[in-house]
């Protein structure tokens, strides 16, 4: 299912669950009724964002203009 199917909370709640509980994620996920694989990119945090440019603030950046 899509993004926003759990609330933020119980997401965070839930890796720390694993974190803490010294339990395994398929044990975790089994109890609370998700997606192993879900709670395992919980656990990673959010991915890559967008690519922002990078700002050039070294002598070769400095143009003088």
């Amino acid at each position: 299912m899509g993004a926003g199917r759990y609330p933020e909370e119980f997401k965070r709640d839930a890796v720390e669950l694993v974190r803490t509980s010294g339990r395994t994620v398929g044990s975790v996920a089994r109890e609370l009724g998700v997606n192993p694989e879900s709670l395992r990119q919980w656990m990673r945090g959010p991915g890559p964002g967008p690519t922002v440019p990078s700002v050039d603030t070294g002598p070769a950046g400095a143009s003088g203009r």
